[in-house]
């Protein structure tokens, strides 16, 4: 099997090589479609970057309270803020953009968006090894449904994890919703 970090480099290069503008439109219609969306109210997400999948137009729903993470210190401890499409962001020192806000509970989120690379069918996904997201999960206890937007190529068999990692309930790509 290959470790976490030859795996990063093949996903990232699988991104890089397929129509992600098209295949993100088709995740955020399966992902806007679903349960899990309709009858959420708090939605902790991500801001993407490079080719990671364009969920921005979900910012765009006045029904809906966004929040997006923010990093706290080098030591890569994150918190959540809220995020509204109009709010001002500013670059964190892995150039990707957060809202200016006081932290929010994890209590109120109905389901959390988690940035990946690649996923797994056991929920386990590869994200790009700084641990802040399975830290959060693991400091915070939450309610919510844990959502994994991926193409359906970034999609395996079983990929490396450690005991730290926290699995994903549900995974959505272009074509399935999959269900842990």
């Amino acid at each position: 099997m290959q470790t976490k970090s030859e795996l990063r480099i093949v996903a990232k290069n699988i991104r890089d090589n397929i129509d992600m503008i098209n295949i993100s439109e088709k995740i955020l219609k399966n992902f806007l479609a679903s349960e899990y969306y309709k009858y959420s109210h708090n939605i902790a997400a991500y801001y993407p970057i490079g080719s990671e999948v364009r969920l921005t137009k979900i910012f765009d729903d006045d029904k809906k309270n966004f929040y997006l993470p923010k990093i706290l210190n080098e030591k890569q401890d994150m918190y959540f803020v809220s995020y509204n499409h109009q709010d001002m962001t500013t670059k964190n020192i892995y150039n990707i953009p957060e809202p200016n806000g006081v932290e929010v509970s994890s209590d109120i989120f109905d389901v959390i968006i988690l940035p990946a690379l690649m996923a797994d069918k056991k929920g386990y996904r590869l994200g790009y090894g700084k641990g802040f997201y399975d830290r959060y999960l693991n400091n915070n206890i939450t309610g919510a449904k844990k959502i994994i937007l991926i193409p359906k190529e970034l999609l395996v068999e079983t990929i490396p994890s450690d005991e730290f990692d926290v699995a994903a309930d549900i995974i959505i790509t272009q074509n399935d919703i999959v269900i842990i």
